[in-house]
């Protein structure tokens, strides 16, 4: 499947959370509803990131330009850290654990606490809680149980453009499908 087919289904549904979740009161600033349509998108496309695509040319690309930014403002550690997450799709062949329907899970949640325990123990507030395992496990359960922000809607964002993605790629009809599949 060409990439514009996730990136098409992902925006739609995305905005279609997006509304739901404005509806619900779940997310109701411009910035929560532009961060479950985004999750959503770009989870519908990070399939893809374990194949020679449109989308992993410009998600490396848009990487290089971070890590560089991340290196030339001293921050050495954040560089290193988002480095080495970024190659994980890379490991594997295409369609093999990315391509998993577990994965839909599995990748936006492990996404999720990947996000807190980074800025918990390299954040802006310097290391903190985040110096012992059990300070930076503490601090992440209080942050889940707090709720804090759209937390649930993006969650749930992320693991929709996520399944959205695999349902494209296994079950659209011939006639729905953009191209060549990939």
């Amino acid at each position: 499947m060409l990439y514009r087919a996730h990136l098409g289904a992902g925006l739609g549904l995305g905005v279609l959370l997006a509304a739901g979740a404005r509806y619900s009161g779940a997310a109701p600033g411009i910035e929560d509803l532009a961060a479950v349509a985004g999750a959503t998108t770009v989870f519908a496309l990070l399939p893809d990131l374990d194949t020679a695509s449109v989308v992993q040319r410009w998600f490396y690309r848009a990487m290089l330009g971070v890590l560089v930014w991340l290196m030339m403002t001293g921050r050495a550690e954040h560089a290193a850290f988002l480095g080495a997450v970024s190659l994980l799709p890379l490991i594997h062949r295409h369609r093999g654990w990315m391509h998993a329907w577990w994965a839909a899970l599995a990748v936006p949640l492990a996404a999720l606490l990947l996000w807190d325990g980074y800025w918990i123990a390299l954040g802006p507030r310097g290391p903190g809680l985040g110096d012992t395992l059990a300070g930076l496990r503490a601090e992440v359960i209080a942050r889940w149980s707090q709720a804090q922000g759209p937390r649930a809607p993006i969650a749930l964002a992320m693991v929709a453009g996520y399944a959205l993605h695999l349902t494209v790629d296994f079950h659209a009809p011939a006639w729905l499908r953009w191209g060549r599949v990939s």
